[in-house]
This record gives structure tokens, C-alpha cells and sequence, in this order.
């Protein structure tokens, strides 16, 4: 009899606190593992010849998380180049912006995240770095936002992959689950009493 009870709330806290909640893990970015070897769903503005802003192939067995292929851009800071795409949000409802990315060469370089008019990530001559993962909360203010991506790299290149925008989910709808968990707790007792 208590074996069933102890299934039941582990099953419980797994769903409640080690598990995402229904829809929290919905990326609202159209491509943004580039995985689709195209700039399908992004607008491409600035510096945008295929020379200096392109999706190159990428395999890295210590980084499975880049997956093959990741975005490259190369162009010069006088001149960068722009990606951006218009994400459906609900106004006051906070969302994580998150990217990962390597910068190989050194100054100048640029790399700028911007949602609506929230500057989220704005980076001006950047250490070099190895692939690193970037999250970063905002609210949104309208039902679209643009997500942009501004970047340069004079003497060399910025990688950019798994750009996502997820809504975060509020803490009443943690307390739902926990509340939904208790009834089941207690319909079972019920039952086996």
C-alpha cells in the first residue's frame, strides 16, 4: 500500500520540479538550430553576401548540443550584418532568449541580441572565446516582438547556434501542478481506504 503512494509522488515530483511544464520548452524561434542548412524563417539585412554570412557544417563530438550545421558570420564592423524574425509573445508574460556562440577572432567585433526594444546581449571587441551558452530573461511589451542579431568580426568570425525564445512559466502554474499532484494523492487514498 505504500509502495503505490511513494510511486505517486515521485512520479509527482518529477513532473512538478525536475520536469519543464506542458509548453514551457516550445522554442518560438523558426530555425534557430540552423538545422534546416538555409536561413529559412529569418530576414537578412546589413553586410548579407554569402561570402561572410553563411551556415557552414559543423561536428564537434565534445559539443553534441551544436548538433552540424551553426551559422557563421563574418562580416566587417563597419558594415555587419543582421538576422531577425518576428516571434509571437503575450504581452507581460517573461520569455528567456538563450544562444550559444564562439567568437574566433579578435577586435574589432560585435555581437548585439535585441527583442522589441530590449537590448538583451550587446558585446563590442569580445574576448575570444570557445563555444559558450548565453540565456537572458525579458518581458515581453507587445503580442510580436522582433528578435535581432547584429554581428561583425574584422579578422575573423562569430558562430552563432540554438537560438531560442521560451516562455518562462509562471509560479502560479507550478502551484496548479502541485495542487492537481495533491488531489491525485488523495482520490488514491480514498480509493484504497
Amino acid at each position: 500500500m505504500k509502495k503505490p503512494l511513494f510511486l505517486i509522488a515521485l512520479a509527482v515530483g518529477v513532473v512538478c520540479f525536475g520536469g519543464n511544464v506542458a509548453g514551457a520548452t516550445i522554442n518560438l524561434v523558426t530555425n534557430g538550430d540552423f538545422e534546416t542548412g538555409t536561413f529559412s524563417g529569418w530576414n537578412l539585412s546589413g553586410y548579407t553576401d554569402s561570402k561572410w554570412l553563411h551556415i557552414d557544417s559543423f561536428v564537434d563530438s565534445s559539443k553534441p548540443q551544436l548538433a552540424y550545421f551553426v551559422l557563421t558570420l563574418e562580416p566587417p564592423t563597419s558594415t555587419p550584418a543582421f538576422l531577425s524574425q518576428t516571434i509571437n509573445t503575450v504581452s507581460g508574460q517573461q520569455y528567456t532568449v538563450s544562444f550559444d556562440s564562439l567568437v574566433s577572432g579578435g577586435s574589432p567585433n560585435l555581437l548585439k541580441v535585441t527583442i522589441g526594444s530590449q537590448i538583451i546581449y550587446d558585446s563590442v571587441n569580445g574576448a575570444i572565446h570557445d563555444w559558450s551558452h548565453s540565456s537572458f530573461n525579458f518581458t515581453a511589451n507587445a503580442s510580436t516582438q522582433i528578435l535581432t542579431i547584429e554581428a561583425a568580426n574584422d579578422p575573423s568570425q562569430i558562430r552563432l547556434d540554438n537560438i531560442a525564445v521560451i516562455a518562462v512559466p509562471e509560479p502560479s502554474t507550478y502551484a496548479l501542478f502541485g495542487l492537481g499532484a495533491l488531489a491525485l494523492v488523495v482520490a488514491y487514498r480514498r480509493k484504497v481506504a
